[in-house]
């Protein structure tokens, strides 16, 4: 049974830069599992750009799982190269790669709708105190 774009499974790609920090590998884990409790039907991976799993290799993973229609989500917060030459790049890649399947860049952090507002509302949450008191 072949699979087409509008009824294979979606997946999602969470995209970090990567950190010597073993915690940041199993923060994103944590949180690719909590997205997937919370979108039972869709298939996540996590890739970094500076150490392993890749890029290429989350691709891999969902294609193999069915997915024909992949977004991948950079967790940047501001614009840089990796935003601007990096990522795209290598998702032109993967789209001549792999022309069986639909890529979609979603915006980094800072463009994500409701990112502004979240850092607001963790920072209404908190009352400062001042020293003089």
């Amino acid at each position: 049974m072949s699979l087409s774009v509008n009824n294979s499974l979606p997946g999602v790609i969470l995209l970090g830069h990567g950190s010597s920090e073993p915690e940041a590998g199993l923060e994103i884990r944590e949180l690719c599992a909590t997205l997937s409790e919370s979108k039972p039907g869709w298939r996540f991976e996590h890739a970094f750009l500076n150490q392993e799993p890749k890029l290429d290799q989350a691709v891999n993973a969902l294609i193999s799982l069915g997915c024909k229609h992949i977004q991948i989500l950079p967790l940047l917060v501001f614009k840089g190269k990796h935003i601007l030459e990096d990522i795209p790049n290598s998702v032109e890649g993967l789209r001549t790669q792999h022309p069986e399947v639909v890529f979609q860049l979603q915006p980094y952090l800072c463009r994500l709708a409701g990112f502004k507002d979240l850092i607001l509302k963790e920072l209404n949450s908190h009352t400062f105190q001042s020293d003089e008191a």
